[in-house]
């Protein structure tokens, strides 16, 4: 069974039009060529539940129209200890597939939960909404994770 785990991080004002393809296109591949997959994200409003949606559109395209017999597909979220306002609440979204299961990990601070989503994967897709800057919870993952040998692809906005 060809498995892979995968990390995300965007900024809380959502994913561009480019992003939003460039995710779309690279989770593709992801369902295309792997029969579990495990991604992880921080549950934000913003990049955080576009890219969930972009997750649950493929489910939605596979569960239908494609021959999907072992897939597997898990997302684990790791929210903030930040506003309320902030959390976008993936783990509870109506749409199920009889292949996807949605785990939430307990609230953490923003810095700290951003380390524990880049810990397990060997992938991190980033999606920042500037260029590189030292005072962007987006680009200190990226960081982290390059630090951490991690593979990284950073989709410009």
């Amino acid at each position: 069974m060809r498995q892979i785990e995968v990390a995300f991080t965007g900024s809380r004002k959502g994913l561009s039009i480019r992003q939003k393809f460039s995710t779309n296109m690279i989770l593709d591949c992801f369902f295309h060529n792997y029969d579990e997959i495990t991604f992880y994200h921080g549950d934000c409003v913003g990049s955080d539940a576009d890219f969930h949606d972009n997750i649950l559109s493929l489910c939605f395209l596979y569960n239908n129209y494609m021959n999907i017999n072992e897939k597997r597909i898990k997302v684990v979220l790791f929210p903030a200890l930040t506003a309320e306002e902030n959390r976008a609440h993936c783990v509870n979204d109506k749409r199920v597939f009889r292949f996807l299961t949605v785990v939430e990990k307990n609230p953490k601070k923003p810095l700290d939960r951003n380390k524990d989503i880049i810990f397990i994967p060997k992938f991190l897709i980033a999606c920042p909404n500037k260029s590189e800057t030292l005072r962007s919870g987006t680009w200190a993952t990226v960081r982290k994770a390059r630090e951490l040998g991690k593979s990284v692809i950073v989709f410009e906005f």
